[in-house]
């Protein structure tokens, strides 16, 4: 379940509108990207990363992507913000891999390679 009350115009410091779709995408995209996990290897090179950093590397390879071919850039910096700063250190790990270290495109041409037949 996704929690609205942040999103609502009565919460004590409502979040942006952009935010809700922002967090649906995000929770849509872990359904989407699961096919890559048994041949992903990206996920065996960060094998003994926390389950949460491991399985929001891709997710959070598409959020940055999309954000970035939408320009997007005060949305960007906020969830930015968001992974770095927030209280879960495992999501923070995940973005700085995504964004500092791999680049969200090894991610994306891993989910891509998905749709072609094997040779």
């Amino acid at each position: 379940m996704i929690s609205l009350s942040r999103g609502l115009q009565t919460a004590s410091t409502p979040t942006p509108s952009w935010e809700f779709a922002e967090v649906l995408f995000h929770e849509l995209m872990h359904t989407y990207v699961s096919r890559v996990y048994g041949s992903s290897a990206l996920m065996k090179k960060y094998q003994n990363e926390p389950p949460t950093t491991r399985f929001h590397l891709h997710v959070m390879a598409i959020e940055r992507m999309t954000l970035l071919k939408m320009n997007r850039p005060d949305q960007l910096a906020a969830i930015d913000h968001d992974y770095r700063t927030g209280p879960d250190p495992q999501y923070r790990r995940a973005w700085e891999i995504v964004s500092d270290i791999e680049g969200y495109q090894p991610f994306i041409a891993e989910l891509k390679a998905l749709r072609q037949p094997p040779k």
